[in-house]
């Protein structure tokens, strides 16, 4: 089956409703932006996101995703024309399974685990990511705002808590509407299925997601709201937070003009 993105407006009923629209709490969640992919059942582009500026983010700059599975039979290895890749995932992870981007792709691959003080994605808070290690978040934001890199893409194993986390403070520090950071976060949703099976099928998984109820794997509105509430109360928001941490003002100008358009 080819690698390659469907066309026609948005992901086949298999995802999810052909309704591009549908109903989640008091979020309108637009599935558009949702790239079905030999391989890859949770990637969307973070383009055509709105600022209240009237402008929007770029597409086919910055893409988010589950671990990609990208390696056998395919007719185009690289159908993004991915420059970057960015993995939040830790090191056994990567060590069970992981793309050889580098030598088999020609993209250059980052590993930088983002990870949590005690517990585990399903109990803990976004914020603790960055809590725990924010040498970490803010490496990996420096490359994803950084528009040599592009096209790039950054993923975990199911592309829903440690991905999350990212995409929100990228598409929060690009004056992307709240309402639209928490959408991107609900489509996670569509795919969900065909992500918990794949990842459930792997045997450095498989322990760990029998103990877990499926209807613990669906976004929860309530954490990426909690997290962005963090953000602005207590460091006033993402972009105080990476230049307290690091992150230059100069790095934040180029994205911000990079990212952004009309």
């Amino acid at each position: 089956m080819p690698w390659w993105p469907r066309t026609g407006g948005g992901p086949p009923t298999a995802l999810g409703s052909s309704d591009p629209k549908r109903e989640r709490k008091d979020t309108i969640i637009n599935t558009q932006r949702i790239i079905t992919l030999d391989g890859a059942n949770n990637i969307r582009d973070l383009g055509d996101c709105n600022a209240p500026t009237g402008q929007h983010t770029r597409s086919q700059q910055l893409y988010r995703s589950e671990f990609f599975d990208v390696d056998g039979a395919t007719t185009e290895p690289n159908p993004l024309r991915l420059r970057t890749v960015v993995d939040l995932r830790r090191t056994e992870e990567v060590e069970f399974e992981r793309v050889e981007w580098e030598s088999s792709y020609g993209v250059v691959y980052h590993n930088i685990p983002l990870s949590l003080p005690t517990g585990n994605s399903w109990t803990a808070d976004y914020n603790q990511y960055l809590i725990a290690d924010p040498d970490a978040v803010v490496k990996v934001i420096a490359i994803l705002t950084d528009p040599a890199n592009y096209p790039a893409l950054f993923h975990c194993a199911g592309g829903k808590d440690r991905t999350g986390v990212v995409a929100a403070i990228l598409l929060t520090l690009a004056g992307v509407d709240r309402n639209e950071i928490v959408q991107d976060y609900l489509l996670t949703e569509i795919g969900l299925p065909e992500v918990i099976a794949r990842v459930s099928s792997k045997s450095f998984y498989e322990k760990a997601l029998q103990a877990i109820p499926y209807e613990r794997h669906i976004p929860n509105q309530e954490k990426i709201e909690s997290f962005l509430d963090w953000l602005e109360s207590r460091w006033g928001g993402a972009e105080n937070w990476l230049t307290v941490h690091g992150l230059s003002p100069e790095a934040i100008t180029r994205y911000r003009d990079a990212i952004l358009t009309d």
